[in-house]
């Protein structure tokens, strides 16, 4: 909750108020269906628990995929999709995320 509760504060400190933000327990399958009910959608931040069958269901919506820690080994199997993939530039613990378009 305070990682939510920090993104959302930046979100209205940077005027940004377009972005739909859902907190849902993971025991709760609406942390990972909710994307199926969101209206038109220009790209999906994912960065989470869950994260690759968060990514899973992500990838029927057929717009960019924001994976953050890709490079982590657990979550390889995104670049089995056969997505076009492109990774940001890594942040100073040598994280990054990759941005993968349909």
């Amino acid at each position: 909750v305070v990682w939510y509760d920090k993104i959302k504060a930046l979100a209205k400190e940077l005027t940004i108020f377009n972005i739909d933000f859902n907190f849902y327990p993971l025991a709760d399958e609406r942390y990972f269906n909710y994307i199926h009910r969101c209206g038109d959608i220009d790209l999906i931040i994912i960065d989470g628990r869950e994260r690759m069958r968060c990514f899973k269901e992500a990838v029927a919506r057929k717009c960019p995929i924001m994976l953050d820690d890709s490079e982590r080994e657990r979550y390889k199997e995104a670049f089995n999709y056969g997505l076009r993939a492109e990774d940001a530039l890594p942040d100073k613990m040598g994280q990054k995320a990759t941005i993968f378009y349909a």
